[in-house]
């Protein structure tokens, strides 16, 4: 397993507790919008607010459990949000497939 960034986009302000609450997309491999809420330290190092500008660029940590190339030959990999953050979708998902490409690997 490998620590990685999930880019994410931050479209919205949901709380003004200190820190912010903000709301996160991104797409699995298939195209599905997930969604995850968190504190803004989260997601960026950007001091965001209610008066910030949406949509913004931020990154989930996550872990590759796997990484694979499909028949159609793209570079895919298996993530838990769950590390090392306990971040879930607001369906309650942990585990995701998604384009290799959306990852940024981190050093460990």
């Amino acid at each position: 397993m490998s620590d990685a960034n999930l880019r994410v986009e931050i479209v919205a302000y949901v709380d003004d507790c200190q820190p912010g609450v903000v709301l996160c997309h991104f797409r699995d491999a298939a195209g599905q919008v997930h969604s995850v809420i968190d504190k803004v330290p989260m997601f960026t190092c950007e001091c965001l607010g209610s008066d910030s500008a949406y949509p913004q660029l931020g990154d989930a940590r996550c872990k590759v459990l796997e990484r694979f190339r499909d028949i159609d030959g793209f570079d895919k990999a298996r993530i838990t949000l769950d590390r090392p953050d306990r971040l879930e979708s607001t369906s309650g998902l942990t585990e995701f497939v998604v384009l290799d490409s959306s990852l940024e690997d981190r050093a460990t």
